[in-house]
């Protein structure tokens, strides 16, 4: 009796202390993890600004008009709302915003953090967990925003390039960039128009092709399907569109308050210039 009593005590004692190394373990990883985002940002914080003059630097932060700043940040936080709204349009009907709006704001703290842009998978995990959609739906999904924001940005550098001379190596770049997004979105126009006979003409295809990648390319295929069709609806488009809008309005006010707490005056050329540009940087790896 006594001896059961003692292997029972032993064997919980041993459970107890694997769960608590096992738990020990997973904050030591978390913080390391932590600890090597802060150590690569600052080192990329430093190469960055390694060849800025520090006093000039320091003037220049001196001097900035603090009321422009702290719009900046309030128009910062609204502008988190409009975002998180238009990737929960684009994951309908699944999804909330409470798990969108969470799921975002993790993803732009991991991009603040760790290199790479780490944050779109972060939020990609947290958001498949928090809202149970798979994980390839919501991967589609980033995707799928992403490319509409290169579109815009794209959109703006053509405003741009008609007003304002730029110098010949940025240009041949853009050039690059706008004829790749012309590519792409006729790609994708005819998708929404003629899905019906490459839905088909793609089944017949992955019929010759092993199940071990047919499969998965079927099941990309599907969750890209459902957007295509909604993409039909002009409803739905211009509800998504009118999101995007939003966000992007906010966006550049933001960039200009920035602007105008250290440039007095700044022209709106300018403005959409540099966010252009810094938004390119952001979406571009």
């Amino acid at each position: 009796m006594f001896e059961t009593n003692e292997s029972f005590e032993s064997e919980t004692s041993t459970e107890v202390n694997e769960t608590h190394l096992s738990s020990t373990r997973k904050l030591l990883d978390g913080n390391l993890r932590i600890w090597l985002g802060i150590i690569l940002s600052v080192v990329f914080l430093f190469l960055a600004v390694r060849k800025v003059p520090i006093t000039d630097l320091v003037d220049s932060l001196a001097k900035a008009e603090l009321y422009w700043l702290a719009a900046a940040l309030v128009i910062q936080v609204f502008a988190l709302l409009p975002r998180a709204k238009r990737w929960l349009v684009i994951l309908e009907p699944q999804g909330s915003f409470r798990d969108a709006f969470a799921s975002q704001n993790v993803g732009y703290l991991f991009n603040n953090i760790f290199p790479l842009r780490i944050g779109e998978i972060a939020r990609i995990l947290v958001m498949s967990k928090t809202s149970g959609i798979s994980i390839v739906r919501v991967g589609i999904s980033v995707v799928l925003e992403r490319m509409l924001d290169v579109i815009i940005v794209t959109i703006l550098l053509l405003f741009i390039l008609s007003r304002i001379i730029i110098p010949d190596d940025f240009l041949s770049g853009v050039r690059l960039m706008i004829w790749a997004v012309v590519i792409v979105l006729i790609l994708f126009i005819l998708c929404v128009r003629f899905y019906p006979r490459i839905d088909r003409s793609l089944r017949s295809l992955l019929e010759t092709i092993p199940d071990t990648f047919s499969s998965r390319i079927l099941e990309f295929w599907i969750q890209a399907l459902e957007w295509i069709k909604l993409f039909s609806s002009i409803q739905y488009t211009l509800r998504l569109l009118f999101w995007f809008l939003i966000s992007w309005l906010l966006s550049i006010g933001l960039y200009w308050c920035t602007f105008r707490a250290f440039v007095p005056n700044p022209t709106y050329l300018e403005v959409i210039l540099m966010i252009s540009v810094l938004a390119l940087s952001f979406l571009i790896p």
